[in-house]
């Protein structure tokens, strides 16, 4: 090898280094802020939230359906639903507030209704100081691209605002 090929080869090899430590470095920044980023939106849906509205693949359930539901969300994903005070359901999320939409995995655990436990939901997330909504289907549709629901599409809409306690 002559000692401009040497040159050109060591050149190479130094910035194909620094383009992979650069991208290392990049990629674990990242998953900081992701991590961050989940952390802050767990910490906004900590809580009691009641069920306002639940619209399925284009119904609306009237008011006396939801009437009673609540959800707690608690800092590790972890999540019941409650009907009446009386706890229904029980499950796992996972969260990535990095995409537009924000995604959400829902996972049953154990529950006294039909199919909860089990079950996998993927959907859609948007979180503010007192509302809340989330768009889901089971986990073989496609993900929800919007906030609409709709009929034919399996898609389920839940509104929520938070419980205040007085």
């Amino acid at each position: 090898m002559s000692v401009s090929q040497t040159s050109a080869w060591c050149f190479k090899t130094v910035m194909f280094i620094v383009v992979a430590l650069s991208s290392a470095a990049t990629l674990a920044a990242d998953a900081a802020d992701k991590e961050e980023a989940i952390r802050a939106d767990r910490a906004h849906m900590a809580g009691e939230w009641r069920v306002v509205s639940i619209e399925a693949n284009g119904n609306t359930n009237a008011d006396s359906v939801v009437a009673g539901i609540t959800v707690v969300n608690r800092l590790d994903g972890t999540w019941s639903l409650l009907s009446n005070g009386n706890i229904i359901a029980e499950g796992t999320s996972t969260i990535d507030p990095m995409t537009s939409p924000k995604t959400i995995e829902l996972r049953g655990t154990r529950g006294s209704v039909e199919n909860a436990r089990g079950t996998h939901y993927r959907g859609i997330y948007e979180v503010h100081e007192t509302t809340r909504r989330v768009c889901f289907v089971p986990a073989d549709k496609p993900l929800p691209e919007s906030f609409d629901g709709g009929r034919e599409t399996g898609q389920i809409l839940v509104m929520f605002e938070r419980v205040v306690f007085q």
